[in-house]
């Protein structure tokens, strides 16, 4: 099949191929306002445009650079449709990402992945600074937390003479352990 390129095909392929700065300029000043507007009109944004239009120019590039482009249109058409091919993929993807997200609720399994992770964290650091207590602080403080005894029953297991002091004992414990935490940096971190 005989085909003849009109010089202006020529130029701007050749122009291309050398890397031209003068005709990438044209191309971009001349290209650029009709991509940005198609894409805008197709739910995208400058910066989607900016992508697009650079993509662009990268697989034209690659293709004259090993001479595997031929046109058989107008430089423009050629350009404008790998823009638009490209975009429909950008968009499809994104539009079934956030399908995606509102079917299967993924931002509120990420809120809870991250809400578990912090809470893994409080416990990680509470169960630091429990084990720098003293044995019978932590002994206090379990039987008051963890075991949920009276202060009556603390008292007898601690052989305190009244529930009063167990109450004091149990506060002085927790204030300990809560000096403790607020100390470490990561407790600022955790808190925010």
């Amino acid at each position: 099949m005989t085909h003849i390129e009109t010089p202006i095909k020529i130029n701007y392929l050749k122009g291309i191929k050398q890397n031209n700065p003068t005709l990438i300029r044209h191309i971009y000043d001349t290209f650029f306002p009709r991509i940005l507007n198609y894409i805008q009109k197709n739910d995208g944004n400058t910066e989607d445009a900016e992508d697009i239009f650079a993509d662009t120019m990268e697989i034209i590039f690659r293709k004259v650079s090993k001479d595997e482009l031929i046109l058989h249109c107008a430089f423009y058409t050629y350009f404008f449709e790998v823009c638009k091919r490209l975009w429909s993929k950008v968009n499809r993807r994104r539009k079934n990402y956030n399908a995606l997200i509102n079917r299967t609720g993924l931002s509120d399994i990420c809120e809870s992945i991250s809400h578990t992770f912090e809470e893994r964290e409080r416990y990680n650091l509470y169960k630091e600074k429990f084990k720098e207590l003293s044995a019978n602080s932590q002994k206090v403080l379990l039987l008051a937390i963890i075991e949920k005894k009276s202060m009556a029953e603390i008292a007898s297991v601690m052989g305190y003479k009244s529930t009063g002091y167990a109450r004091k004992r149990k506060h002085q414990c927790l204030q300990k352990l809560l000096t403790l935490i607020r100390k470490d940096r990561r407790y600022m971190e955790l808190r925010n």
